[in-house]
């Protein structure tokens, strides 16, 4: 196999890596910034100059709120301070449709790439499963990094977190699949998709209110009541 072959697949591996680490930060960002959100949302409409009864204006728009964000589930005897943030503030400038981060695979091509890897976790499986540690004579440490090891993969594997179950095989000296140029096309088009769902993360109101300096929050929470409910 040509080394540029392989320098292409390591390098559409560690694309996909950084953008799976930026998903995961923005998605923390989202919800760290929620709670924040809301309160400043309810405190804007509280104020005597805007004069907004926040519940009445839901249940004018119960309808359209239930549309988009689907009912709310009763909670019994929850306390104030607990109650989730409103689900408006989670909803993006163009509201997008729910999202699922790891599809089953669909096309041909992904279903072979699933199968390639299929076989690479069953190799780590035979290595890394808890049976297997059990009856080697190594340390209890040793032995307890093995399985945790076993676990991370048999859940990147659940998640199509190929790079994974790769960096695990590397480590514990399993050889990974060979094919790297169907690979690289792969981890390249999963860039895209992940990389669509960072850009779809960020046009959200949450993540663009923990971007926003305090001068521009009024006018953020005026589109907001705006986009929502057409005021």
């Amino acid at each position: 196999m040509s080394i540029s072959k392989k320098l292409k697949w390591r390098r559409s591996i560690n694309e996909l890596k950084f953008l799976y680490e930026e998903l995961e930060l923005v998605n923390e960002t989202c919800k760290a910034a929620g709670r924040d959100f809301e309160t400043y949302y309810r405190e804007y409409c509280s104020r005597p100059e805007v004069g907004i009864d926040i519940g009445e204006l839901e249940r004018q728009h119960n309808d359209r709120l239930v549309q988009i964000f689907g009912a709310k589930e009763e909670a019994e005897e929850q306390p104030e301070e607990a109650i989730d943030p409103m689900p408006g503030a989670l909803m993006a400038v163009d509201i997008p449709e729910k999202d699922k981060i790891n599809p089953d695979p669909a096309t041909e091509e992904d279903k072979q790439i699933h199968e390639i890897f299929n076989k690479l976790f069953k190799k780590i499986a035979i290595a890394l499963h808890p049976d297997k540690v059990s009856s080697l004579d190594i340390s209890p440490f040793l032995a307890q990094e093995m399985i945790e090891a076993f676990k991370t993969a048999k859940k990147a594997y659940e998640e199509r977190r190929y790079f994974v179950l790769i960096e695990i095989a590397e480590k514990y000296d399993i050889y990974p699949p060979d094919n790297y140029a169907r690979q690289s096309k792969w981890f390249r088009k999963e860039s895209e998709r992940v990389g669509a769902q960072i850009l779809e993360k960020k046009n959200t109101y949450n993540y663009i209110f923990s971007e926003c300096p305090d001068w521009g929050k009024d006018e953020l929470i005026r589109r907001f009541l705006n986009r929502l409910f057409g005021i």
